[in-house]
């Protein structure tokens, strides 16, 4: 994904939070992520810092010093790797440039000095990311990048709240996903006949057709579908812990940050 998009994206994010919230707690039913990030750095305490970014978020964080120990670890985990973070200096750009071939992705750190040079090649699949690291960016960008390198999910966003709607839309498309939109219960069982999302998120408390009655009936129509409910009436643990019992794959309470609506919806969407 072109950096002009994790910009525009990471704009967009702002937004989202100051709407949702940037720090409240969020509950979430999911299992622990399994992907895993190669750390590359001679500075300890770069990798120190990716470790302690990504390892509460899931991921299994392997570290090299050098490009010679991160080829070491490549075979011995056979490839198996979904990301690599490397410190980089510019003379080494081209160099990693060439482990496009071993790995679809790579984030190359780089000095605010540095942070305008493009001597990589230019079919090399890169990202940079400029330093200081601030941690919830770090894990963002790292997430839409996983993300992208998915099928293309089918969300719909079902929310009575239509500023909220719209921009989860445009956020989630950055992500991404590709999103249709119900502004109510009703409006998504009409729709439920040729409905083909893959994961349903939608608000608990809304007019007509509340969230509740909502995942009865499409979960009656397809036990397989994966629903994602969310509240912030309220009250709403209480809202939340129903539909989970109702069959919802997860829950979430508003105000929530992205990065764990993110997650959230990778969890769910690769759940056998």
């Amino acid at each position: 994904m072109p950096n002009r998009d994790l910009n525009s994206y990471s704009q967009g994010a702002q937004n989202l939070e100051c709407k949702l919230g940037p720090s409240a707690s969020t509950h979430l039913n999911i299992e622990v992520d399994s992907e895993t990030i190669l750390v590359v750095s001679r500075d300890i305490d770069t990798r120190i810092f990716i470790r302690n970014v990504f390892v509460p978020r899931g991921y299994l964080v392997l570290e090299a010093a050098d490009e010679q120990q991160a080829t070491l670890v490549w075979r011995q985990m056979r490839g198996q790797i979904d990301l690599i973070i490397v410190d980089a200096s510019p003379s080494q750009l081209f160099s990693w440039g060439q482990w496009h071939h071993r790995t679809p992705k790579l984030f190359i750190l780089l000095d605010p000095a540095d942070a305008q040079l493009n001597t990589a090649p230019t079919d090399a699949e890169m990202e940079y990311l400029t330093k200081p690291l601030i941690a919830g960016v770090i894990a963002v960008k790292v997430r839409l990048v996983l993300n992208s390198r998915k099928q293309r999910k089918r969300v719909l966003i079902v929310d009575d709240d239509e500023s909220l709607r719209r921009m989860l839309a445009a956020l989630l498309e950055a992500a991404g996903y590709e999103i249709a939109q119900a502004s109510n219960g009703r409006e998504a069982l009409n729709r439920a006949g040729t409905l083909e999302a893959d994961i349903i998120l939608t608000e608990i408390v809304m007019p007509e057709v509340e969230g509740l009655q909502l995942i009865q009936e499409l979960l009656r129509l397809n036990p397989s579908l994966r629903i994602i409910a969310m509240s912030g009436a309220h009250r709403a643990e209480g809202y939340l812990a129903t539909a989970k019992s109702l069959g919802a794959k997860a829950t979430l309470t508003k105000p929530l940050p992205l990065e764990k609506l993110l997650r959230t919806l990778h969890q769910v969407s690769h759940r056998q």
